[in-house]
């Protein structure tokens, strides 16, 4: 049993040369930094989007007399969709500029 330890092959050169050569790494790829802060813009310019909308419908349906928890629903509501709304224009005009 001790003696099958101890053998050695010669083959094992044969298996390190068979394997391809491949590179265990990516090149480095710097970030474009314009293009992050882009992002971030557009993510705070649709949260502050929403949040205008939402507060000039819901005092739209306050000044209304509907009652304060329908109004806030209803705001809420059509301000998301109002979002969704946007973020589908933006992309069919997206879609036409290709």
């Amino acid at each position: 049993m001790a003696d099958n330890l101890h053998r050695q092959f010669d083959h094992i050169e044969d298996f390190e040369t068979e394997r391809p050569q491949t590179t265990n790494y990516q090149d480095y790829q710097a970030l474009n930094n314009n293009s992050i802060k882009l992002q971030d813009m557009i993510f705070f310019g649709r949260i502050s989007s929403f949040c205008v909308s939402t507060v000039l419908v819901a005092f739209l349906f306050l000044v209304a007399q509907v009652a304060t928890f329908w109004a806030f629903f209803w705001a809420i509501t059509i301000s998301v969709i109002g979002q969704i709304g946007i973020y589908v224009l933006i992309e069919y005009y997206k879609a036409q500029k290709r």
